[in-house]
């Protein structure tokens, strides 16, 4: 009885093991998914702000160009 009391415990607690690995396994997956998305998007707002930066040093050249 003693045993069987054991062996039932045992393989519960090993269910329990893999269900929380297939938990952690799910979120590590989920995580780098997150933070790549991010990283792109932050990739894009600095392209962006580099070719706002640069049409603005263009429309300075221009109007110095304009004024001589």
């Amino acid at each position: 009885d003693l045993r069987n009391e054991y062996k039932s415990i045992n393989k519960s607690y090993k269910e329990m093991i893999s269900e929380t690995a297939a938990t952690e396994k799910k979120e590590k997956k989920t995580a780098p998914k997150k933070t790549a998305k991010k990283s792109t998007t932050k990739k894009t707002a600095k392209k962006k702000s580099d070719s706002d930066e640069a049409l603005e040093l263009i429309r300075q050249t221009e109007e110095k160009y304009n004024n001589i």
